[in-house]
C-alpha cells in the first residue's frame, strides 16, 4: 500500500542519514494518506421486518438492540432494575467509558419491554438467553437467520449502526444521535450519514426562520 511504501521510503532515507549518504529524510514532509474506510452495513426497513419476523424467541433482543443503539455486551447486562417503564427510561451501562447513563425508552421498546420484565425480580436479567462464550452462539443465530432469509453477511453491531443511520436519515439533529448512540464525538456519528435524496434537498434552502 502507499503508506506502507512511505514507511520503507522513511527508514530508508534514516538509515541513509546515520551513513552520511544523505542529508536530509524528504520523506519526512509527506503526509500519509488517509485510510479508506467504507460505510458501516445497515439494514433497510424491509430487511429488519424479515429479520424480526424469522427470529422467533431471539426477537425481543434483536428489536432491542435495534430501538436502542445498545452494543451487543451491554444489552446482555441489561437487568430489569434497569428499566423504569413508568418514568420512559432505561439505564446503559456505558463499559467502554465506565459510567451509567439514563436514555429514553422508544415507543416501541418500551411495549416490547413491558412483556419482558412480567414476573421477573429486579435483578434477573432482562434477557436471560444462553449466548455462549464471548456471545458467540448468539452471533451465530444471527447469522444463520440471515443466511435463511438470504440477506447479505451482516453482524449484530449492523442493528445499531441500522439505529443510527436510520435517524439521521429521519432528520435526527446529528448531536442528538450522538447522544442516543452514546459516541464520544461527533465524527463518530457522522460516519454513519448518507448522501440526501433529492427529496429532502427540496426546500431545504427556504427552512430560514427569517
Amino acid at each position: 500500500t502507499v503508506r506502507s511504501e512511505l514507511e520503507g521510503l522513511r527508514t530508508f532515507f534514516g538509515w541513509a542519514i546515520r551513513l552520511d549518504k544523505a542529508k536530509t529524510n524528504p520523506i519526512l514532509k509527506v503526509k500519509k494518506p488517509v485510510p479508506y474506510r467504507k460505510l458501516p452495513r445497515v439494514y433497510p426497513p424491509e430487511e429488519l421486518d424479515r429479520l424480526f419476523a424469522a427470529a422467533g424467541a431471539r426477537r425481543p433482543f434483536f428489536e432491542f438492540l435495534y430501538r436502542s443503539g445498545f452494543r451487543l455486551e451491554e444489552a446482555c447486562a441489561v437487568r430489569i432494575k434497569d428499566i423504569d417503564l413508568q418514568s420512559n427510561i432505561i439505564r446503559y451501562r456505558n463499559l467502554k467509558a465506565g459510567r451509567d447513563e439514563w436514555c429514553e425508552i422508544n415507543q416501541t421498546l418500551a411495549a416490547l419491554l413491558g412483556a419482558q420484565v412480567k414476573g421477573k425480580q429486579p435483578e434477573d436479567l432482562a434477557f436471560p438467553y444462553e449466548f455462549g462464550k464471548k456471545h458467540n452462539r448468539i452471533r451465530l443465530e444471527f447469522q444463520g437467520i440471515l443466511k435463511s432469509l438470504k440477506i447479505p453477511h451482516g453482524t449484530l453491531h449492523n442493528l445499531k449502526n441500522s439505529f443510527v443511520t436510520h435517524l439521521l436519515d429521519a432528520g435526527v439533529d446529528p448531536r442528538i444521535v450522538q447522544k442516543l448512540a452514546h459516541h464520544t464525538d461527533l465524527e463518530t456519528t457522522l460516519r454513519y450519514a448518507r448522501s440526501p435524496s433529492a427529496d429532502r434537498m427540496k426546500g431545504a434552502i427556504n427552512r430560514l426562520p427569517i
